[in-house]
């Protein structure tokens, strides 16, 4: 279980900082957004997410949430949407 936490922690590392990195080069290169605010604002909560994840309770209270979620409720919520 503790190795399928460590993939998890891997891919989720790989895609969120790959996406960001390949976001801001497209943007108009990555100078622009190596200052203090975007790291408060992207870096830290990416990698914060990913500890979090790490450990289990990411997963766990998402599992929570949504467990005991069956197709008839899911179905009245996205009526009544």
């Amino acid at each position: 279980m503790e190795i399928m936490k460590l993939v998890y922690w891997v891919f989720g590392m790989l895609m969120s900082g790959g996406s960001i990195f390949v976001g801001m080069l497209l943007s108009d290169g990555i100078a622009k957004f190596l200052d203090l605010p975007s790291l408060f604002i992207v870096v830290i909560p990416t990698i914060g997410t990913l500890l979090i994840g790490f450990r289990g309770s990411f997963l766990s209270s998402f599992y929570a949430i949504w467990g005991e979620a069956d197709s008839i409720v899911l179905d009245s919520a996205i009526a009544f949407w």
